[in-house]
């Protein structure tokens, strides 16, 4: 049992665990309304977490794209991209949640251009009636979410694992850390801990993920008290090698388009 007295005692308004796109983009938007923040992260902010691996397009209804000066179609709307979205699930889609992503992404992606962010292409893949993803790259994606992180004065804890959420009373009042530089456990003291540390798909032998992404925030939010869903729904794309055994594990660019899938 540690003691008090041999741990480093933190204190934020909102303690936020991960640094890819989701955790920075938390982190700003707390410190946007005010909160004083703490961003904890495996590696290095910015140069870590499964976003910045990403080769990324985001996906908003066609005549929104058009609206940002975007190639587009004005005959799409976020009412098509959510009945295509449905079809695509096979009906197991969370409608709600559906919805919410339609009727948001639009405003982010502006969001993200206006920061910075390159477009360089719009596609059009299977699934879509239009063409709706905005081409980027996970590289860019984080650079212009860290241009805006460092306007603001965010706290960091970088190198650092976020052991588990604390809760007392069924609220939660903080997290246990370890700090990998200094080898130091901390306690953050906060009302409020984000988690935004990605999937669990490093569990695996062989995936393409970032190493860092191995689902301990899965098993904290479900110590805490959270409900998770769709547990059995794990996204891996096919470019890892299975073999020579030396190759094992590697991976390698890859191209998905009409067929891949029917293909391999």
């Amino acid at each position: 049992m540690l003691r008090h007295d041999e741990l480093v005692d933190l204190e934020a308004d909102v303690l936020v665990v991960g640094s890819g796109g989701a955790g920075l983009r938390a982190a700003i938007a707390a410190a946007d309304r005010g909160a004083d923040v703490l961003l904890a992260t495996k590696g290095k902010v910015g140069g870590s977490g499964g976003t910045i691996t990403a080769g990324a397009d985001i996906s908003a209804d066609s005549a929104s794209l058009l609206r940002m000066g975007l190639q587009g179609d004005a005959a799409d709307s976020p009412e098509l991209y959510y009945r295509d979205t449905l079809a695509a699930g096979k009906g197991i889609n969370d409608p709600a949640l559906v919805q919410l992503m339609v009727e948001e992404v639009p405003a982010r992606l502006e969001e993200m251009i206006r920061w910075g962010m390159g477009v360089t292409a719009v596609t059009h893949v299977a699934g879509h009636e239009y063409p709706r993803g905005a081409v980027t790259s996970g590289e860019d994606m984080v650079r212009t979410l860290m241009r805006r992180l460092n306007s603001y004065s965010i706290d960091k804890m970088e190198h650092a694992i976020v052991l588990d959420v604390i809760v007392q009373d069924e609220r939660v009042c903080g997290a246990l850390a370890f700090d990998c530089a200094a080898g130091d456990f901390v306690l953050v003291r906060c009302p409020a801990v984000i988690l935004a540390t990605g999937g669990g798909m490093a569990i695996y032998p062989q995936q393409t993920s970032a190493e860092e992404l191995f689902g301990d925030g899965y098993a904290m939010a479900l110590r805490a008290g959270a409900r998770l869903v769709d547990m059995e729904m794990v996204q891996f794309m096919p470019c890892c090698l299975f073999s020579p055994r030396g190759w094992e594990g590697h991976q390698f660019p890859f191209v998905i388009g009409p067929g891949t899938l029917d293909r391999l």
